[in-house]
């Protein structure tokens, strides 16, 4: 088990929150660690439980930067979970493997929840 500071919750298939930060500090941080996101349960997906859709809470997930601090180099931008099957990469984000989310240098992102 790693501490990390962000991670997703797995049994909130259906909607995680966006989160903002701002004025974070890191003090001997491995700022590799910040973010960890968790692959759905494909056991736990069902069409039932979220609808007339296949829920996707945790491949959907926002996380803003609003000044660069959590990020920690200095620009606003954010984190994203959004690496559903088919999903296309939006240009201004780069792969985060040891996250597994998109950093990317935009915080004009925003989620659209259907119920």
């Amino acid at each position: 088990v790693k501490d990390v500071l962000v991670d997703t919750n797995a049994s909130a298939s259906d909607m995680i929150t966006p989160q903002i930060f701002r004025d974070i500090t890191f003090v001997d941080v491995d700022t590799s660690t910040v973010f960890s996101f968790d692959d759905p349960d494909p056991g736990a997906v069902k069409v039932d439980d979220c609808g007339e859709f296949v829920c996707t809470g945790l491949y959907n997930v926002l996380v803003i930067d609003d000044d660069g601090s959590l990020l920690n180099d200095g620009s606003s931008g954010g984190v994203i979970r959004s690496r559903a099957p088919g999903a296309t990469i939006p240009s201004d984000c780069e792969i985060q493997d040891n996250w597994n989310a998109l950093k990317c240098q935009s915080k004009e992102y925003a989620l659209m929840v259907f119920e």
